[in-house]
């Protein structure tokens, strides 16, 4: 276990001295507004099990009292765990109850650190993500598994770079079951459709939103050499470009060009989509929830959103670009270094401090984050009703998302 645990020390290494003061309505509050170390004062200490002695702090401005704690992952924990080793049995195709028995900790404690670790890539999408502008083309396509049945597919939309195989955005959207079924499995779908229907253009409007999350950050002036977007023949597509005005009025004008690809063309790596089909196939052999015909799958849209956000996250900061066989591969270039995506001061600090450090939603709101990113911060998620296949009654104990959620993981 000693390789498992942090030390306290290690741990607040990087917090001995606060950034900002944690109360959302200080003048004080956003990092970079505090000149000089005069707007806080020490305020005492106190001791924990966990962490040793922790120093305090007060705001002089709102009067607010925090430590550096709240600026560490490891805020309000009874048990420090390094994240490094969940990140990587998580993209190892290993569940989270796999996970714990490994780690000799609970299930509910493996999800809390896998909703932590989220927040950390989500921040770091963020800030990679503002005012970056993309030099190629992008590949857009779905990804379809289910949460908790097959009865509630969940799709998810993702947009990787056609060179460098990064992925810049992502949505997620739970559909209706549709294909053949048995008359049984009509019934009972009637029975869930009585209580639960996806909202009617759920998926045009979840494709939409990562398609306006480009705003600003494709080259779309220049009629000559239009900015390419590939797709397969999917409907959906074209009716969420012509959601999004920009969009439309650079389509017309002829910046952006929309190129579609018959999803029966041969997977290889001439096919414009290769990329996303690529992306697929890791999520696929990397994540336990999505491995095909396993007893292992989502039970609960957020976290499934949560866990993905953390394969896509590691996959385009943290993996090299090219796997060479090599152990060692600290020195590698990585998919988003390959696309000069994510490479500001600030965002390679954070990518060195995912692990460590605690970023607030607050923070990427204030710096411009996309809607698609606070859908999965905030856990906007709507979770289908657990029907009874007998008697056709919601069962609201076993619904899955009813917990508490922790107010500061939501911050």
């Amino acid at each position: 276990m000693e390789n498992l645990v942090v030390s306290a020390s290690a741990e607040t290494e990087e917090t001995s001295s606060p950034e900002f003061c944690t109360n959302p309505a200080c003048t004080f509050h956003h990092p970079g507004e505090q000149h000089n170390n005069r707007w806080y004062i020490k305020f005492g200490t106190h001791y924990a099990q966990a962490h040793g002695t922790v120093q305090r702090f007060r705001c002089k401005a709102c009067g607010k009292t925090f430590s550096t704690q709240s600026f560490s992952m490891q805020y309000w924990v009874h048990r420090v765990i390094k994240y490094d080793r969940i990140e990587s049995m998580l993209i190892a195709s290993s569940g989270q109850r796999q996970i714990g028995r490994a780690i000799m900790a609970s299930g509910r404690l493996v999800k809390n650190r896998c909703q932590r670790l989220a927040r950390s890539y989500l921040a770091l999408y963020a800030e990679a993500s503002r005012d970056h502008p993309l030099g190629e083309n992008c590949a857009f396509d779905g990804f379809e598994s289910f949460v908790r049945s097959q009865y509630f597919p969940l799709h998810l939309n993702i947009l990787v770079g056609c060179e460098s195989l990064s992925v810049y955005g992502f949505t997620g959207s739970v559909l209706r079951r549709k294909g053949r079924m048995t008359a049984a499995q009509r019934v009972f779908r009637h029975m869930i459709d009585i209580h639960w229907k996806p909202a009617r253009g759920s998926l045009v409007a979840s494709c939409a939103q990562v398609f306006d999350a480009l705003y600003n950050r494709i080259p779309i002036s220049n009629p000559a050499s239009p900015w390419k977007l590939w797709t397969d023949q999917h409907t959906a597509y074209p009716r969420a470009l012509q959601k999004v005005p920009w969009i439309r009025e650079a389509m017309h004008a002829g910046g952006f060009t929309h190129c579609t690809v018959s999803s029966r063309a041969v997977r290889s790596r001439q096919n414009p989509l290769f990329p996303v089909n690529y992306i697929d196939r890791e999520i696929r052999k990397d994540m336990a929830d999505h491995v095909r015909e396993t007893v292992r799958f989502a039970r609960e849209v957020n976290m499934a959103m949560q866990r993905v956000t953390i394969e896509l996250g590691a996959h385009t900061f943290a993996k090299p670009e090219r796997i060479t066989g090599r152990c060692r591969t600290e020195g590698d270039a990585t998919h988003a270094q390959a696309a000069v995506f994510g490479q500001s001061q600030v965002a390679q600090r954070m990518l060195k401090l995912r692990h460590t450090r605690r970023f607030l939603h607050s923070h990427a709101v204030h710096r411009g984050c996309p809607d698609w990113i606070s859908a999965i911060w905030q856990q906007q998620y709507e979770n289908p009703p657990v029907v009874d296949s007998v008697t056709g009654q919601v069962l609201t104990k076993r619904m899955p998302g009813n917990d508490r959620r922790a107010a500061h993981l939501l911050a």
